[in-house]
């Protein structure tokens, strides 16, 4: 080959290759970016309306939350609106196709499936009917008002606009800030009502009784009422609430945030409903006129007594005020730990300095002693029922004077464990790994000691 075709071919090659960087690259590229299938952002939509075949779902901004307009009137889900105003606005364009027939049923745009009305601002509504997914490719056919041509977008899409009214509206069934709540009142119609009271930061009682509530129990309980979420909306304007068990209701709960008689918010719980296998309670919240169902848990979770309330420490105290701990154990071993004022620990009769953390994490569990249950509450139950009589463990504490503080006896029957402060009357079922952290020796708190022990080897 001569020279000068050679020279003409790296010419063509190298004009070719200046052609597709220059305009092929960056139209390919801008292709596969693809872009926006509506020209609007989601925290601008101010209406969306979506019409199926059998229904139409309408919803309106209103300020910073969404409401249902249509069927039915009512907050929404703030969730569930964004998540579906944002399929949307976020859907790319993949594909335009500009020739089309007079036709288009083979698009599914004959008969689009669902057609969306898209409002942002004061600006006309924009109609997006969506078509059929392909069957190569998993793109969603589309088409934007009176556009003539159709785009491709991605096949989620569809999907992702596919919701019912009760998908979309608001299934909170009461609301309330934790930290503005005084009281919370349990009743119904087969039970004397009970009352968590407030009676100073971070300390509740119940009445009656006066007795102390275990603080994270109160905690868990506002948490589960405020989650308390519908599974399924049965009646929007029922003209009788006894067919729900409603009336009266078998649970009452009244959330109270001042010292008045009218509640914040109330929540009724009625009869159950069987749909498949889950069994489901009908609910209402006493300010709005729909009956909902729950879950069967929700039940579970707010329907609550005294007992479970109650603050099953077996001995509060002050972790700053103890002076002394003695732990005695049912083999006749044990040991005595003091601590000074600067808060370092020693232990009687060794010369060897107990582990400082080791002490200190042992007063922490018995602090946290805990029971699950409350098996006995009398003057003088009877200890030997439990084996507490002849306990595994007894630790008592002194404070810094020498005064008592308390002794708390631990023991296991059988495969349970139960605990009681001596002469309180109370006796707890606790839990294993609660006796495993207080079940210690000498050589645990003052590791020293059990090297001691260790014979020499030869």
């Amino acid at each position: 080959m001569s020279l000068g075709r050679i020279g003409i071919l790296a010419a063509l090659v190298a004009a070719l290759g200046i052609y597709l960087y220059v305009y092929e690259l960056p139209k390919a590229e801008q292709e596969a970016a693809g872009h926006m299938l509506v020209d609007a952002a989601a925290d601008d939509v101010t209406a969306l309306q979506l019409t199926f075949p059998d229904r139409v779902v309408a919803l309106e901004r209103d300020g910073d939350a969404w409401k249902l307009t249509q069927p039915v009137v009512g907050p929404a889900d703030a969730t569930q609106v964004r998540s579906l105003v944002s399929a949307l606005t976020g859907a790319k364009v993949a594909k335009t196709l500009d020739d089309l027939p007079a036709d288009l049923t083979d698009f599914g745009l004959a008969a689009p499936d669902p057609v969306v009305r898209l409002t942002v601002g004061d600006a006309p509504p924009v109609e997006v009917r969506i078509g059929r997914t392909t069957a190569i490719g998993s793109k969603t056919y589309v088409q934007i008002g009176d556009e003539k041509r159709v785009h491709l977008t991605q096949a989620n899409l569809r999907p992702s606009l596919d919701k019912q009214a009760k998908d979309l509206r608001d299934k909170q069934l009461i609301d309330f800030e934790n930290d503005d709540v005084t009281r919370v009142v349990i009743g119904g119609s087969d039970r004397e009502p009970l009352t968590v009271q407030l009676e100073r930061p971070d300390h509740w009682v119940l009445h009656p009784g006066n007795l102390p509530a275990d603080l994270a129990e109160v905690r868990s309980y506002m948490s589960s009422l405020r989650s308390a979420r519908a599974v399924d909306f049965v009646d929007d304007a029922p003209s009788d609430l006894a067919p729900y068990g409603l009336d009266p209701p078998r649970l009452r709960v009244d959330v109270h945030t001042d010292e008045d008689d009218t509640a914040e918010a109330t929540v009724l719980l009625g009869g159950e409903r069987t749909e498949g296998e889950q069994t489901q309670v009908y609910a209402k919240a006493a300010d709005k006129p729909t009956v909902v169902v729950l879950g069967q848990w929700s039940l579970g979770s707010l329907d609550k007594t005294a007992a479970e309330f109650r603050d099953k420490t077996v001995l509060p105290f002050d972790q700053d005020r103890v002076g002394e701990m003695a732990l005695q154990r049912s083999d006749a071993t044990g040991f005595v730990l003091r601590r000074d004022g600067g808060g370092i620990w020693s232990a009687e009769g060794v010369e060897a300095t107990p582990d400082q953390d080791a002490a200190t994490r042992l007063l922490a569990d018995l602090r946290d002693l805990k029971g699950s249950a409350i098996v006995a509450e009398e003057p003088t139950p009877d200890l030997a029922a439990w084996g507490l009589d002849v306990p595994a463990l007894r630790i008592a504490l002194s404070d810094g004077t020498g005064q008592a503080m308390g002794t708390v006896l631990v023991a296991k029957q059988g495969d349970k464990y139960y605990a009681t402060l001596e002469g309180s009357g109370l006796v707890y079922e606790t839990r294993d790994y609660m006796y495993t952290r207080l079940d210690k020796t000498l050589g645990d708190v003052v590791p020293s000691t059990l090297k001691a022990a260790e014979p020499a080897e030869d």
